[in-house]
């Protein structure tokens, strides 16, 4: 083999592969050898066909092209071998030319990057700090969540759940797909539903019937819906009074599933409360400091490599949709309705800017010399087995010892970590 290589503006290196007399038919010998195991000519048992025999029915042209089609990953492996080359994501793969006979590799690699426009780039720290009323609200929202509901015989009034059979219809009386439901509790006073809905609850009673008239808002998600007048009739299956215990400790129990005194359960859910908004800010720290990378930082990034963590991303999508009930094929479908883009038009910019961070994020951590000892490891599980509920604690380390994939992600992080702190003021 012989290759021609040449560099690209885009961060990409063009490899031209040719090939020998005597390759080709190496290759043409090989693609009848294979081919000869899976068809059958007369007179012949399979895997015992004569090259010749194959090469006179199917032709060089197509035994060549089968060859290098099977050998293709060897020849790349041997492009990227002999040429030093380390690529970032999938090559882009042409056959060029028939006579002579060429493939053309296209591989994305590292950018150069000057780091210099980010020797002055600080974000200021965030500190966490959870007042008494942010305690209070908490444990507020935590006794809600575990109120009583009691069936009455009286009309519903806000606070109250009533679970109710509706159905919405259009101008001309025609039920609306996707509008109806049976047995749906709805808490009156909670606003989970479109504007005026709750209100026509109020009022009523067990096995009370209602019509009514909404208009649903304008950025609703259903396009068809949007700014559309909708008649709904409901029925009231049932109507329960909502009863929020006071903080004993009994509750406190059923709360967080263990025996403790009332200012030990608002110890624990301050400490949770700060945990949650140093983790808010640590979130906030770093989407503040990537964006000034991007701002800061122009250089030229390989098609291939956007188009890798599109495919990363549509991954993440869809396993997202899952969770909802919903494939990428029919979110797809709603993207198109609705902002009339596909999914690779809708996060082609996203894609773009996750493959560019990942570059930076490499460039930084090479230049700084950035790196995870086993003594941070360590600390870091350490400090996982400390916070962890005590049940669990002495299965803490181990997953992460026993799982590679899992001691990585959080090796990963850390580096990010030790990444942002270099830009905290």
């Amino acid at each position: 083999m012989k290759f021609k290589q040449s560099n690209t503006k885009n961060s990409e290196i063009k490899v031209v592969v040719s090939f020998e007399d005597k390759e080709i038919q190496s290759f043409v010998e090989f693609g009848a050898k294979e081919l000869g195991k899976t068809v059958d000519i007369k007179g012949f048992r399979k895997g015992h066909i004569p090259t010749s025999i194959i090469e006179e029915k199917y032709g060089k042209d197509l035994l060549l092209e089968f060859a290098l089609e099977k050998k293709l990953n060897k020849i790349y492996q041997d492009v990227i071998t002999e040429n030093k080359i380390s690529p970032l994501s999938q090559p882009n793969v042409e056959f060029t030319s028939k006579d002579p006979v060429e493939i053309t590799f296209t591989v994305a690699v590292k950018p150069e990057i000057d780091l210099k426009p980010l020797d002055k780039v600080k974000i200021k720290k965030q500190t966490a700090k959870v007042t008494k009323k942010d305690v209070e609200e908490e444990i507020s929202h935590m006794l809600i969540r575990v109120a009583q509901f009691d069936e009455v015989t009286r009309k519903a009034k806000k606070g109250d759940r009533v679970t109710i059979d509706f159905e919405g219809f259009d101008k001309d009386g025609k039920a609306i797909p996707n509008t109806k439901s049976e047995n749906h509790p709805v808490v009156i006073g909670d606003n989970m539903f479109i504007p005026g809905f709750e209100e026509n609850i109020e009022g009523l009673k067990k096995d009370d019937t209602n019509e009514f008239e909404v208009t649903f808002p304008k950025d609703y998600h259903a396009k068809e819906l949007q700014a559309a007048k909708v008649t709904f009739k409901i029925k009231v299956n049932k109507v329960e009074n909502k009863t929020i215990p006071e903080l004993t400790e009994e509750t406190i129990e059923k709360i967080s599933y263990k025996k403790q005194s009332k200012a030990d359960f608002e110890k624990e859910v301050e400490t949770k409360l700060t945990a949650k908004q140093e983790q808010e800010n640590k979130k906030k720290q770093e989407e503040e400091l990537y964006d000034q990378f991007l701002k800061n930082l122009k250089f030229n990034i390989s098609e291939l490599m956007i188009a890798d963590e599109m495919q990363i991303l549509k991954q993440e999508l869809a396993q997202n949709l899952q969770r909802q009930g919903l494939t990428l094929d029919q979110y797809e479908k709603m993207m198109s309705e609705k902002e009339g883009k596909s999914v690779d038009e809708t996060y082609k910019t996203q894609a773009e800017e996750r493959a560019r961070l990942k570059m930076i994020i490499d460039a930084i951590v090479s230049e700084k010399k950035l790196e995870i000892t086993d003594k941070d490891v360590d600390a870091r599980l350490k400090e996982e087995v400390d916070k962890a509920p005590k049940e669990i604690k002495d299965h803490v380390e181990k997953y992460y010892r026993d799982n590679a994939q899992a001691l990585a992600v959080l090796k990963n992080g850390m580096l990010l970590d030790k990444l942002v702190a270099e830009y905290i003021s």
